[in-house]
């Protein structure tokens, strides 16, 4: 009951916007499992917090993240790279989000210290797309994490 509460609050606060770049971005929790990150026709790089529509940072995670996907539709640019940032400016997955397919989807667990293993996230989460210069191009994004 209480990851069925968690997913409804986050899914009514998470509010995803880019804040450089051409596209859009949008963010939903589903199942209480996972965080689903859609980007669509973002050119160079793009930067995206979870926020509220007046900029404010509202959600704080107290998660552990172990493993993020890439679906990738609309040819993105070979090897675009992904971080997703914490709020002391690391990512998170240790570079494993880097060269990206421009077809095939992919996973990635969180890199730490020289291994792999779940990584705890206290706070916010920023996601950042590079080298990404196809308008037409989308992705979609799962971060999965337990509580």
């Amino acid at each position: 009951m209480k990851k069925l509460f968690y997913a409804v609050i986050l899914s009514i606060l998470l509010v995803a916007i880019p804040v450089f770049g051409a596209g859009s971005i949008t963010s939903a929790v589903s199942g209480g499992s996972y965080i689903e990150v859609v980007w669509t026709g973002i050119a160079g790089s793009d930067y995206i917090e979870f926020v509220d529509a007046f900029g404010v940072t509202v959600t704080r995670f107290d998660i552990y993240v172990v493993l993020v996907t890439t679906d990738p539709a609309g040819s993105p640019t070979a090897s675009y790279d992904i971080t997703l940032v914490d709020e002391s400016g690391v990512d998170i997955m240790g570079g494993e989000l880097g060269d990206r397919h421009t077809s095939n989807s992919e996973q990635a667990m969180p890199y730490i210290g020289g291994g792999y293993g779940p990584r705890k996230v206290t706070g916010t989460l920023q996601v950042v797309v590079t080298n990404q210069a196809e308008a037409a191009a989308t992705s979609t994004i799962r971060i999965y994490f337990y509580k």
